[in-house]
């Protein structure tokens, strides 16, 4: 998580009372791929994420953590698959992460 500091607000250069050279430095810049878009995320040769064995695709855009499989079985129940026809996507990772992807309604 990043903690932003004065240097990181707009208002930055607004004067507080306090003088310091610090406050004489123009705001960070910061590409906004380090907040919007996860393909800074280091993949393994297969392109999946390390951590979770999922690729681009796999995962809802809103998702829901539980702390018990059972919990998380049954709210898989809920969902409908993206197709018609189709099955929700499930997958159990390496590092025992498990994914349920699908629609609600």
């Amino acid at each position: 998580m990043a903690i932003p500091t004065k240097r990181d607000r707009p208002d930055a250069d607004a004067d507080d009372g306090a003088s310091s050279e610090n406050d004489q430095r123009p705001p960070l810049k910061r590409s906004a791929s380090v907040y919007s878009n996860i393909n800074g995320v280091p993949r393994t040769t297969t392109g999946r994420l390390p951590h979770l064995g999922l690729t681009d695709g796999e995962l809802a855009n809103r998702v829901v953590i539980v702390g018990h499989i059972a919990r998380a079985e049954l709210l898989a129940s809920f969902l409908q698959p993206e197709e018609v026809g189709g099955k929700i996507f499930y997958l159990s990772s390496d590092r025992g992460y498990t994914t349920y992807t699908g629609l609600f309604n």
